[in-house]
């Protein structure tokens, strides 16, 4: 499945639309009828696509929500294997984690999915 990104459609509906007002002008000042066929083309290609921005299904999206691991050295043990045990505690939802000898921690927590960046509102 393609990557979906989110976008200011009512900025490129506006972008598109001073292109097509551009081609209008172009077209009328046009000195040759080569010219002027070129820019009709070029005003009709900017108007459908600015028509079809317009007429885009929209999504519904969910605000991002920041969290920052705070660090459980108190859980912290070295099991009978030899394998350390790091814990954090997500911000927003309290999770628990045991990351193990992992040398990255998770960008998002597990389980509520918050972006671990340490943002304004960071539970």
């Amino acid at each position: 499945m393609p990557e979906v990104r989110l976008i200011d459609a009512n900025a490129l509906f506006n972008d598109l639309k001073e292109s097509a007002n551009a081609a209008r002008e172009w077209r009328e000042e046009a000195q040759d009828e080569e010219t002027e066929i070129r820019a009709e083309q070029a005003h009709g290609t900017f108007v459908e696509c600015a028509l079809r921005v317009k007429n885009a299904p929209t999504i519904e999206t969910e605000p991002v929500r920041h969290g920052r691991w705070i660090y459980a050295d108190v859980l912290d043990y070295k099991d009978p294997n030899g394998v350390i045990h790091v814990h954090g505690m997500c911000s927003r939802c309290r999770l628990i984690y045991d990351f193990r000898n992992m040398t990255s921690r998770f960008r998002f927590c597990p389980n509520c999915g918050a972006r671990m960046d340490g943002g304004a509102d960071n539970g």
